[in-house]
């Protein structure tokens, strides 16, 4: 399937379709995913999720223009958007009463 640009139309990106059971698997997925995460101390969980915030941080350009050529906003808006998501995500990570107690 293909994902297009609300402003022009133009193709910007390309992705596999699901079949009718992708959803039962993503969610058997996200399970053991879940399962994995809750035994993991809190100190090596909450490395993980900083992590995950700070590709955010790096990948601010890509996602904000990603986000851009979805939405047809103007770059300034997505790439706006994008850092706010990254300082939403760290923050909470780091405001977690489970955080605090792993550093």
């Amino acid at each position: 399937a293909s994902a297009t640009s609300r402003s022009g139309g133009t193709a910007i990106g390309t992705a596999q379709k699901g079949r009718a059971q992708g959803g039962s698997e993503a969610m058997a997925a996200a399970g053991k995913g879940a399962e994995v995460m809750r035994k993991m101390p809190a100190k090596e969980r909450n490395q993980v999720l900083d992590r995950a915030g700070r590709l955010m941080y790096e990948r601010q350009q890509e996602l904000g223009s990603t986000s851009t050529l979805e939405e047809g906003k103007v770059l300034a808006e997505g790439l706006g958007e994008a850092g706010r998501s990254a300082e939403t995500w760290r923050a909470r990570v780091a405001g977690h009463p489970a955080s605090r107690r792993a550093l």
